[in-house]
């Protein structure tokens, strides 16, 4: 990016601007401290910022949710059971131990696998109804080992739903940070326009006080003269207004200006009033054209951008609502492996080795609702939702693209008149030296001599302010291309770090 400093009014005001930053009660400021106070302190920003953060843990979260969940259990029952036998009631014992571990995964295209071992030991009392003897059974021993898998068939089938939750919140998080941006280029746009409004208010300041000095001068070297007979007094009567005029004028300049200055300093925390140090580098007007502007308001600026995060996530939305509206039809199968061992673990263990007791299941489970009228407008309505998202994306990027144009065209009118507002200026003092030579000298009168001074004066406002609508233009454009950050960040590394 190329930069170039816009030319100052004229020598003495840039030298009265100096002057007057000193002067004025306030801290004096370059843009790059005021745009990094004004970050610093931004309570809008700082809710952007825990917003993008706050989108990220989202996104964190949704990359685990296809993670290995592992399970374990452990318990252990006794009971005792009243039972009848041959001469009256006993009591029967078991005991019964039992432990369990396994993990599941379920992976984005939807299968869901799960595996489990389970092991266990039971010991029971046995009462014979016809004898008196209580027989002790086991211990015994068992182990098993199932598998099952579960693969959705209709509803809930593919990778692109499973990882729909994963994309809107990437999707949400794009936008969250589009929001932090775009709030700090808001900030940064607000601050650095109020930046310029100072520096033109202190600009004014300085002419209406250069101009006050002139006039001020021109009225006493007329005293004299009218002292020494060679004027009348109704001739000083045009130099004292103008003296009066001036003085009101800089009564309301200077009041206009600790109002830009508190206005200021108001983003920046505190009360205090800041005083523009000088004007700040802007990047030449020259570098943007209609097709550029367009370019660059279409693809980097930050609404069109969030607009087009907004469309993606309706489009999210819809295919999960879509998926929700098919029939569910599964797919399951599990297969179980079991062994048993009569006070012998080692029995369980063999018999669950050599595979010799094998269940199995294969099947499918239907879910069919009677009227699915709901589940049918949801989708509808998201694919609505679709299409007005869409639609918001075409308005915004239209009303982006034609408020860039907009301002560039103020840019381009506004180089032309500072253009011609510097040609008028320098035959503005050229008159109003004329003028001088003249009254001095006894040919011009006074009120001639005071209307080339106004036009002088006059000239140099509206130099001044182009000056500044100038750098106002250039600050919005770069705004609505997505580039004043970066400007920012040029301007804020050139910063001191103190003053």
């Amino acid at each position: 990016m190329h930069h170039h400093h816009l030319p100052a009014v004229a020598l003495f005001v840039a030298l009265s601007l100096s002057s007057l930053a000193h002067a004025e009660s306030g801290r004096v400021v370059t843009v790059g401290e005021v745009i990094t106070m004004t970050l610093e302190h931004s309570p809008d920003l700082a809710a952007a910022v825990v917003e993008a953060r706050r989108a990220g843990l989202e996104v964190t979260s949704e990359r685990s949710r296809y993670t290995p969940l592992f399970t374990a259990s452990a318990g252990w029952l006794h009971r005792e059971t009243p039972s009848l036998r041959t001469g009256g009631v006993d009591v029967a014992g078991s005991d019964d131990v039992a432990l369990a571990a396994g993990i599941a995964h379920t992976f984005a295209w939807g299968t869901s696998i799960a595996a489990e071992l389970t092991m266990n030991g039971a010991g029971r009392d046995f009462i014979q109804p016809d004898s008196a003897a209580v027989l002790r059974l086991g211990p015994t021993y068992g182990l098993g080992l199932r598998v099952q898998v579960d693969q959705p068939l209709l509803r809930g089938l593919g990778r692109e739903l499973g990882e729909a939750g994963l994309r809107r919140a990437r999707s949400v998080k794009t936008a969250a940070e589009l929001a932090r941006q775009q709030t700090a280029s808001e900030a940064v746009q607000t601050v650095m326009t109020a930046y310029w409004e100072v520096w033109y208010e202190q600009a004014a300041v300085a002419i209406q006080r250069q101009a006050l000095i002139v006039a001020e001068r021109q009225l006493r070297d007329a005293t004299i003269r009218r002292d020494a007979g060679t004027l009348a007094d109704y001739d000083l009567l045009p130099l004292k207004t103008e003296v009066a005029t001036i003085r009101e004028a800089l009564s309301e300049v200077e009041g206009r200006l600790r109002q830009r200055q508190i206005a200021l300093g108001a983003p920046v925390g505190g009360h205090q009033r800041l005083v523009a140090a000088e004007p700040a580098p802007m990047a030449a007007a020259s570098r943007w054209d209609d097709a550029t502007i367009v370019e660059a308001a279409t693809a980097n600026n930050y609404a069109v951008a969030r607009q087009a995060a907004l469309v993606f996530q309706a489009g999210v939305d819809a295919s999960v609502a879509g998926d929700a509206a098919l029939t569910q039809l599964d797919l399951s199968a599990w297969l179980a492996f079991e062994g048993l061992g009569d006070r012998d673990p080692g029995g369980a263990l063999s018999m669950l080795a050599t595979a010799e007791a094998v269940s199995g299941y294969i099947g499918l489970s239907l879910e069919l609702p009677l009227d699915t009228t709901a589940r049918d407008s949801d989708a509808a309505r998201a694919r609505l939702a679709v299409d007005a998202a869409r639609k918001r994306q075409q308005a915004v990027t239209e009303a982006v693209v034609a408020s860039a144009l907009q301002t560039l065209e103020t840019l381009r009118t506004t180089e032309r008149r500072l253009t011609f507002a510097r040609e008028t200026t320098a035959i503005a003092r050229e008159s109003a030296e004329g003028q001088r030579v003249r009254f001095e000298g006894g040919i011009a009168t006074a009120t001639e001599l005071v209307v080339a001074e106004q036009l002088r004066r006059q000239a140099e406002l509206r130099v001044a302010r182009a000056q500044a609508d100038l750098a106002i233009a250039v600050i919005s454009l770069e705004h609505t291309a997505g580039t004043l950050l970066e400007t920012a960040a040029g301007l804020t590394s050139q910063a001191p770090s103190e003053r």
